[in-house]
């Protein structure tokens, strides 16, 4: 599917886009109105978040719990885990 999102920088109606296009969109979040292609009423626009698409799109997997700790062991797949933030200079 594909949908248009209206940007309020511009106050135009912008696409159609698939989903994967629209998230790359600088700003763009699940708070977004976004209207499916095809549509043709000013009521058929809604937040992105009340789209699976969206939802599915935004989850992100939740971090191991060792991650990000000093020592943490390898992510499963062998990949390192994330390190810790930097300390802050003084």
């Amino acid at each position: 599917m594909r949908y248009y999102v209206y940007d309020k920088k511009t106050k135009r109606v912008l696409g159609p886009f698939t989903p994967q296009r629209l998230k790359a969109v600088p700003g763009f979040n699940l708070e977004v109105k976004v209207a499916l292609e095809g549509s043709s009423s000013s009521d058929d626009w809604h937040p992105a978040g009340e789209f699976d698409e969206f939802k599915a799109l935004f989850a992100a997997p939740a971090p191991p719990p060792d991650a990000g700790k000093p020592g943490a062991k390898p992510a499963a797949g062998g990949a390192p885990a994330a390190p810790a933030k930097p300390a802050e200079k003084k």
